[in-house]
């Protein structure tokens, strides 16, 4: 793989990075084939950015000095015409000894995709990939936040991919959480023949009927010529086994992105600071049946939110059944309000100052919830 580095260099720098020219998408597939280990999936993780690109958000963090947890070691821009990763950028990675021991430099990269999202990639055992990407969010943050896909999102990004692809894909493994419960749990299929694997709509409307909120799925194809079989999970986490890295681009980590992207946009501009006449935009979201009619149904929410770990809350009302309380988020010190509306309704209002990431992050994790995981943001007015 080293001979793909060799080439005339553009003596053009980025700080202290050397920048030179490439075949992105050579790069990136010969990286997935020459992987160490063939049973190790390459494991890539999709991220958002709010106003910046990564390379903007990585001169801002200093992510160029050499001798930190990690720092980006040698960026390549695309030199080709290919449709899906010709106007990408490719950022490898460095990183200390003491950091992440036994790696070689070119096992990590990022790759800039577009000025709203990029995706760390690794050859890295799991654990360690884990690491990595929870140390580059926290670095950058709050310049970018982690994907996150409600069951709807992946069900629509998976049936997407699979009409385009007609791979009649099948699921393997799945993990859910039941309603009202925390902990996820897997059903594996690895016993039975592809062909009598559940396929995604079966194993979708199964998990609805069910009250199962739907946070991974391994697929493989039953019908392909070529190999194809990934891991793919709600917090915008893909492993791939077997397929074209330009396939996962397009297919799954794009889409990632904009759906991600969207859902910060429409959380923007909402709080008191930011709106023309002072006053805050809420989000509603709604569901197709009566989520909030028993003092049961408040406690099963309580709960779940005491469970969100980036905020402190007060409660001010919860009977009737109705609740009514303010929340701050413990990152960033954005605060706002959650209520119920009715039985089939909840209201999330902005305040003075309250970041369109720290609300969606909020609405994310209200939507984990299994029985809440229908609940669709309200078109503006």
């Amino acid at each position: 793989m080293s001979l793909l580095f060799l080439g005339l260099r553009d003596r053009g720098k980025w700080g202290k990075v050397g920048i030179l020219p490439g075949d992105i998408a050579l790069i990136a597939n010969s990286f997935v084939k020459n992987r160490p280990q063939k049973n190790r999936g390459i494991n890539i993780d999709v991220f958002v950015s709010r106003t910046n690109s990564f390379h903007e958000l990585a001169i801002s963090k200093d992510l160029v000095k050499v001798g930190e947890k990690f720092w980006i070691a040698e960026t390549r821009t695309s030199v080709d015409q290919n449709a899906i990763l010709g106007n990408s950028v490719m950022h490898f990675l460095g990183y200390s000894e003491d950091f992440l021991p036994g790696y070689s430099r070119l096992q990590a990269f990022v790759l800039e995709l577009e000025p709203r999202g990029f995706c760390i990639v690794s050859s890295f055992r799991r654990a360690h990939h884990d690491k990595l990407a929870r140390n580059l969010l926290m670095k950058l943050y709050p310049g970018a936040t982690r994907a996150f896909l409600t069951s709807r999102d992946m069900y629509r990004i998976i049936s997407s991919a699979n009409k385009l692809r007609k791979y009649d894909l099948r699921v393997r493994t799945d993990f859910a959480r039941e309603s009202g419960e925390d902990e996820e749990t897997a059903l594996e299929y690895h016993g039975k023949p592809v062909q009598e694997l559940p396929t995604i709509d079966g194993l979708f409307r199964a998990k609805k009927n069910l009250r199962r909120s739907l946070t991974m799925y391994k697929l493989i194809a039953a019908q392909s010529k070529i190999p194809f079989e990934i891991t793919f999970t709600g917090e915008g986490h893909i492993s791939l086994y077997e397929g074209g890295f330009e396939e996962i681009t397009s297919d799954y980590v794009t889409p990632v992105i904009d759906v991600s992207f969207e859902r910060i946009k429409r959380f923007s501009k909402r709080s008191m600071s930011e709106t023309i006449d002072k006053k805050p935009r809420p989000i509603e979201i709604d569901f197709e049946s009566d989520q909030f009619t028993t003092a049961g149904d408040m406690k099963s929410l309580i709960a779940h939110i005491q469970k969100y770990s980036h905020c402190n809350y007060s409660i001010v009302h919860s009977g009737n059944p109705h609740l009514f309380m303010y929340l701050m988020d413990s990152k960033e010190h954005s605060t706002f309000s959650l209520r119920t509306l009715g039985s089939d309704k909840l209201i999330i209002s902005p305040q003075i100052k309250t970041s369109p990431e720290s609300m969606a992050r909020f609405a994310d994790h209200l939507l984990s919830l299994p029985k809440l995981s229908d609940g669709e943001i309200a078109p503006e007015d």
